[in-house]
């Protein structure tokens, strides 16, 4: 009805009067008419809660179909954003729970373990099982031997300039290629060795 009246108006009387009357008028429908679009050939309608655009060229019908349409797809596109927002949820509450797991494996991975009193030394383990600690530089050295040797352990050290202390632990009943192996040690961080 709407549409008819406007499409009658503008024929007789153009589409500067038609807007303008329709602006005056008291009628209930015509109020509802809220824009004229004369370049592109339509017009805005308020409903209750939208505002639609009906297009003089094309018949009521297909103005529905097309707005049905939209809303089908709107309908659609919701329904999948929901889905995502499902599936995205449940892959940031699955990661939580990894997270969660790697914090605790990295917690205790983390934790760092007590170093031993022979680490700041320099130092190895014999072929037969022997602790081999030897000093690093003259106040290591002193400290290795004033320290940390007891009458167990068996203390050598090289004729060489810069020479480590070296002192196998718990070593006076260590076998000959404990000595060797220790002996080629003290000596290969020795001055002369560079």
């Amino acid at each position: 009805e709407a549409k008819n009246a406007i499409e009658t108006g503008i024929e007789k009387q153009g589409w500067k009067k038609t807007e303008k009357q329709l602006k005056q008028s008291e009628n209930k429908q015509a109020s509802n008419i809220k824009a004229l679009n004369e370049q592109n050939k339509f017009f805005s309608y308020d409903l209750e809660e939208d505002s639609i655009k009906i297009d003089l060229h094309q018949d009521l019908e297909a103005t529905a179909s097309q707005y049905y349409d939209k809303a089908k797809e709107s309908e659609s596109k919701m329904e999948n954003a929901e889905k995502a927002l499902e599936k995205t949820e449940d892959e940031i509450e699955s990661l939580g729970e990894e997270d969660i797991e790697l914090e605790e494996v990295m917690e205790d991975k983390s934790e760092k373990r007590s170093k031993k009193w022979f680490e700041k030394y320099r130092w190895f383990y014999s072929s037969d099982g022997y602790l081999v600690c030897l000093g690093r530089d003259a106040q290591t050295n002193e400290m290795l031997v004033k320290k940390h040797t007891d009458s167990e352990d068996l203390y050598l050290h090289a004729d060489f300039d810069g020479a480590p202390s070296t002192v196998i632990k718990d070593g006076q009943e260590a076998p000959e290629s404990t000595l060797e192996e220790a002996a080629k040690a003290s000596v290969s961080f020795t001055k002369a060795w560079k």
